[in-house]
């Protein structure tokens, strides 16, 4: 997947305010965005500044980053290191009118390791 990209985008912090936004929580170094769009194709890249939990619901999202791509289909998840470039290419399914219906979850540092800790310790008990 080659891509000419234009701006690249700061994420979680630049997409709070997207137009194609449905929703967005953020707390305790969790963010959560949410999107519903119909599209054939959309591409651009985003530069991670915290971890990524991306979960589609319908649609195809295609990531490409350190020269591997992958294709996250609906009700498919994947996980995405931060301080990582990415090259995104979406689109929703021909069959629904092209809806792409997506989560991200950008989980920081202190939370992974909060996380960690936490399945440590139920692991030991």
């Amino acid at each position: 997947m080659s891509i000419s990209i234009g701006k690249t985008i700061k994420a979680p912090q630049e997409l709070v305010n997207a137009p194609d936004k449905t929703g967005s929580l953020q707390q305790n170094g969790l963010s959560v965005i949410t999107f519903c769009l119909h599209t054939q194709g959309r591409k651009g890249s985003y530069f991670l500044k915290d971890h990524l939990l991306l979960y589609v619901k319908s649609g195809n999202y295609k990531v490409r980053f350190r020269d591997r791509e992958y294709t996250v289909r609906s009700n498919e998840m994947m996980f995405v290191h931060k301080s990582t470039l990415i090259e995104y290419d979406k689109s929703g399914e021909p069959g629904s009118e092209y809806i792409l219906d997506y989560m991200m979850f950008f989980l920081n540092e202190k939370l992974l390791e909060e996380f960690v800790q936490f399945a440590v310790i139920c692991r030991n008990e």
